[in-house]
């Protein structure tokens, strides 16, 4: 998007004229330098902090935002009610959470700053308007919540926060002007943006005119190429991370700015190079792309996939202010959302209006593979600029003749010269295609039926993976894990290539965290006990041996040889010193005793109990 107009800069105390908003400065040289950079511990506890909640603060005004532009509401508003996702309820998909937060009251002045009012509050921190008498300018400052405080992870987080956003400067991005602490209390001092959050979702219809939704996604998309420039993955682009500020053109007509803001989840490229984290969901689940469904947080940027994440939420914002609905019409579950990433339907489907270059941009940001995306947010911002100019698209390339129409439209001389060269080959090429159309019926029919064979061969094996994965699924849903495990192993050996599908790879790795097949003896085992304080085992059964397991490595580290025939019964003592044996009574005597075996040196002696029954429970006496 051309900005021929910049939102309003701040303005000199001197002399009232607009400068652009100071940036950090080395006391040396005065040149501009990065903002300090954080250690890979506290990024990493940053990481796991993101899981836990994803507050959403919403201006609910009910308005169209450019309406509100206009000066038809009192933008800026906020409501009371927070509405906050748990981390239960990110991993579940059962829906979200609301949480009471107690009133209270940033004192005024706040350091050199006088607070004005609040203007939103979430789970972790509240907003207020304040003004910086030094600058003579109105601005946002952002603190934590009292309660919230005394958790220093959290306040590594916010500080985490203000430096990510820091680091950027750019007319979509709310600008952070300084990070700092007042009196032990951490803040960020950002612009303040008084436009409404944008609306994508309403059950009357789109908001905006398909151009209208190219032109603020050009913008968005312009504010992520700038951020990942600078190395940092913003993670969470959502509707209610994006205001819409307001400019007006030379023949004053007011557009829309779209400012992205909150980098409460970003990460840091610089830092993450040298830290290895678990892998964990970050974000807002509707908004996330396949790869974060997965669990590649998309700070894993392994080709690209961090960055095509963000790209990938762009497209979800795009289809839903052009069809005001989402594309993946499900909200509650990780596995449902994933299998509705495989076949969205194209927004032209739903809106005729839409022009398909524009649908074919949207659809493009929506490919399931990162590798089918855009490269990067500037080549989205791009051909979104060539949608709104006129020009071809890369997304949707067009056939020779529309290519051709495009050209000759612009190049009328050209083009006449070209149709004149065009038809002398013409002429060659139909005399050509005339004198070889007689093809060998036979080879063509054989052709055919190969390719229907296999067609049929791919529908067949379809239907049977489709079955037995759902019969898979739903014995894992009953408990039944083994048989799980085993429908699976089959699936994996008759249908490779639809068991690399992310859903059976998704079931395959919930269903390896939940069972694990340690041994397997060749005779039955009768009962089993753990060495106390060890990852080891002893079991028996069918055989007077028992076999000594080490849970950690899965191998057999010792044996002991019992006078039973059979063990039905074993017990160990609390110090893990001794093991009591049972088994079946004796040929001889025909009486059955227990046998005390010592651990520490493999001695063996029979106890006085006997009995004329087999010995089927034994235990210890505390």
């Amino acid at each position: 998007m051309n900005y021929p107009h910049r939102p309003p800069s701040d303005l000199d105390p001197k002399n009232g004229e607009p400068v652009d908003p100071p940036s950090d400065l080395d006391p040396k040289n005065g040149e501009p330098v990065d903002p300090p950079s954080v250690s890979p511990e506290e990024q990493a506890e940053i990481d796991r902090l993101a899981n836990e909640d994803d507050v959403h603060l919403s201006q609910r005004n009910g308005l169209h935002p450019f309406e509100a532009l206009n000066g038809k509401v009192s933008s800026g508003k906020m409501v009371g009610m927070i509405k906050v996702s748990t981390h239960s309820d990110f991993h579940s998909g059962t829906g979200y959470g609301f949480e009471e937060i107690p009133d209270w009251e940033l004192p005024s002045p706040f350091g050199r700053f006088e607070i004005r009012k609040m203007i939103g509050k979430g789970s972790f921190a509240a907003v207020w308007e304040a003004y910086d008498p030094d600058l003579n300018r109105a601005l946002a400052i952002k603190v934590l919540h009292p309660h919230r405080r005394v958790d220093r992870r959290l306040v590594r987080r916010f500080i985490i926060e203000g430096r990510a956003a820091a680091k950027l400067n750019h007319p979509n991005i709310v600008r952070v002007h300084e990070t700092g602490t007042i009196d032990g209390v951490a803040y960020i001092a950002s612009e303040l943006v008084n436009g409404p959050e944008l609306q994508t979702i309403h059950p009357l219809g789109p908001f905006y005119e398909p151009r209208q939704a190219a032109e603020l996604c050009e913008g968005i998309a312009d504010a992520i190429e700038h951020s990942h420039s600078r190395g940092v993955l913003h993670r969470d682009i959502k509707p209610e991370n994006i205001l819409l500020d307001s400019t007006t053109d030379d023949e004053g007509v007011r557009h829309a700015v779209p400012r992205l803001t909150d980098f409460g989840l970003a990460r840091i490229e610089e830092i993450e190079s040298r830290v290895s984290t678990i892998q964990q969901l970050v974000g807002t689940l509707v908004y996330m792309s396949p790869q974060q469904l997965n669990g590649d947080n998309g700070g894993e940027d392994k080709g690209g996939r961090g960055k095509s994440s963000d790209i990938y939420a762009i497209g979800l914002l795009l289809y839903e202010m052009l069809t005001a609905t989402r594309p993946r019409n499900c909200e509650s579950d990780r596995i449902q959302l994933l299998r509705a990433s495989e076949k969205i339907k194209p927004p032209i489907s739903l809106r005729p209006d839409i022009h398909k270059d524009l649908s074919a941009i949207c659809m493009r940001c929506l490919a399931y593979e990162p590798e089918d995306r855009y490269r990067s947010a500037g080549e989205l911002k791009a051909d979104l600029r060539r949608f709104l100019d006129g020009q071809p698209t890369i997304a949707r390339p067009l056939s020779w003749p529309q290519r051709f129409s495009r050209w000759a439209n612009r190049n009328r001389l050209a083009a006449s010269l070209m149709v004149l060269a065009a038809s002398s080959m013409l002429v060659a090429i139909v005399v050509q295609w005339v004198s070889g159309s007689r093809l060998d019926t036979k080879n063509t029919q054989l052709r055919e039926a190969k390719s229907e064979l296999i067609d049929a061969n791919a529908r067949l094996a379809e239907t049977a993976n489709k079955f037995g994965f759902s019969d898979a699924f739903n014995v894992f849903q009953l408990g039944h894990l083994r048989l799980a495990d085993e429908l699976m192993n089959s699936l994996q050996a008759g249908y490779p290539a639809e068991w690399r599908k992310p859903p059976s790879q998704l079931l395959r790795a919930e269903i390896d965290s939940n069972y694990r097949l340690l041994y397997k003896a060749d005779y039955p085992l009768r009962d089993i006990v753990s060495i106390p304080g060890t990852s080891k085992v002893i079991l028996g059964g069918d055989s007077p041996r028992l076999n000594i397991f080490d849970c950690s490595t899965g191998k057999v580290v010792d044996t002991i040889d019992t006078p039973l025939q059979r063990v039905d019964a074993l017990a160990i003592s609390v110090d893990g010193r001794f093991v009591a044996a049972g088994g079946a009574t004796d040929a001889v005597t025909d009486v059955a005793s227990p046998w005390l075996i010592d651990l520490t040196n493999k001695q063996i002696r029979m106890l006085r109990s006997t009995g004329p029954t087999t010995v089927e429970a034994l235990a210890f006496s505390p």
